[in-house]
């Protein structure tokens, strides 16, 4: 796993600590979210979902890769 993945999945987890914070907090407090908290775990919503399609962007170039390395591979075996 290379650093930049490393980094997103860390941000990834350090978005849903903070979103389960949010709620553990209202939850505690039997209440519903205020205008702040709810403006504040829907950023970090739209944030995780972004961070969740460029992981899984990654993961298919990572695959198309291999595949694409595989073949070549498998194509100058045969040509040899």
């Amino acid at each position: 796993m290379n650093f930049r993945i490393l980094d997103l999945v860390c941000k990834q987890a350090s978005l849903r600590f903070a979103m389960r914070g949010i709620l553990d907090q209202v939850c505690a407090e039997n209440r519903s979210l205020t205008a702040h908290e709810e403006i504040k775990y829907d950023g970090m919503a739209i944030q995780l979902r972004e961070l969740d399609a460029e992981l899984e962007n990654r993961r298919i170039m990572q695959r198309m890769l291999h595949e694409h390395v595989t073949h070549l591979l498998k194509q100058n075996g045969n040509s040899q």
